[in-house]
């Protein structure tokens, strides 16, 4: 398919369940949060569980025998910007865009009784689904009175 030079945002689209993430959308997701700068990079991660088997005969050391395949990893940047630099909108802080994040991935839902099923879309591409395991927040910019106006949240 030709590139069509139209800037697509990623997009982090929250759903109830895992089998709402595998087939909805945007028009479907309960909730979504949309990307003020793409990343630059997200990584993948495949792990493989091995277990040590004994020592065959006729042979010099122990054998690593599969157990399985543990579930695959994402790891991505995601950045708040509220200083005006990026979208032209500077806003007082960013601690409503952060609450809203944790909303979309780690707050608990009380219809569900767990955190939301997440799917990460960019442009036409479903690039990962899964749920949140972990969230860490980096503040970078303050305004004089501490109120911070640029993070960074790696998912």
């Amino acid at each position: 398919m030709p590139a069509t030079g139209k800037l697509e945002k990623m997009l982090i689209l929250a759903f109830e369940s895992s089998r709402e993430a595998e087939t909805g959308g945007k028009t479907e997701a309960k909730a979504s949060v949309e990307a003020l700068i793409n990343p630059e990079t997200y990584t993948l991660e495949y792990k493989l569980k091995f277990s040590e088997s004994g020592q065959g005969q006729g042979t010099s050391g122990r054998q690593l025998k599969y157990e399985y395949s543990e579930p695959e990893e994402m790891t991505f940047e995601f950045l708040f910007d509220n200083t005006g630099l990026i979208d032209g909108k500077p806003r007082d802080s960013i601690a409503d865009d952060i609450k809203k994040f944790r909303e979309v991935l780690i707050d608990y839902q009380g219809d569900s009784h767990e955190p939301r099923h997440f799917k990460l879309v960019w442009g036409e591409n479903s690039i990962f689904k899964g749920r949140v395991t972990e969230v860490a927040i980096t503040y970078k910019l303050f305004r004089p009175d501490g109120t911070p106006i640029r993070a960074v949240a790696k998912v």
